[in-house]
């Protein structure tokens, strides 16, 4: 099992040279009665990172009497796989933000749960940043 493991983890840098983005990872702390801040205790640090957003169809829950329409809004599931080697042992936290830069305008996205796959890399779900 142990090989496995090994191939596995020496394929991930193929898979961001082929598939990645270079994101700018920036650690943010809850600020007083405003929005968060950068965490000075945490480095930014600049990464590759494979992004993809899926448009998914979902319902909005209408508990109305007499309405018998349906309402649905189509959302973007964004999220962000980044090989655990490169985070060098300091995982993103909920509320991190992350910049995507080689996109046109480098659009933001705040962290909003931070999980694995259970091999080689750390899973972000991302939420889009106005």
């Amino acid at each position: 099992m142990q090989r496995f493991s090994e191939a596995w983890s020496a394929r991930q840098y193929q898979l961001d040279r082929v598939f990645g983005e270079t994101i700018r990872l920036v650690p943010m702390e809850a600020g007083d009665y405003s929005a968060g801040v950068p965490d000075p205790d945490r480095a930014e640090r600049q990464i590759p990172a494979i992004i993809t957003e899926t448009p998914q169809r979902m319902r909005a829950v209408e508990n109305s009497v007499g309405r018998d329409f349906d309402r649905t809004v189509v959302m973007a599931d964004t999220v962000a796989s980044i090989d655990q080697a490169r985070l060098e042992g300091q995982l993103p936290k909920v509320g991190d933000l992350v910049v995507a830069i080689d996109r046109p305008d480098a659009p933001s996205f705040e962290v909003t749960t931070v999980g694995s796959d259970g091999l080689a890399r750390i899973l972000l779900s991302l939420v889009r940043l106005p």
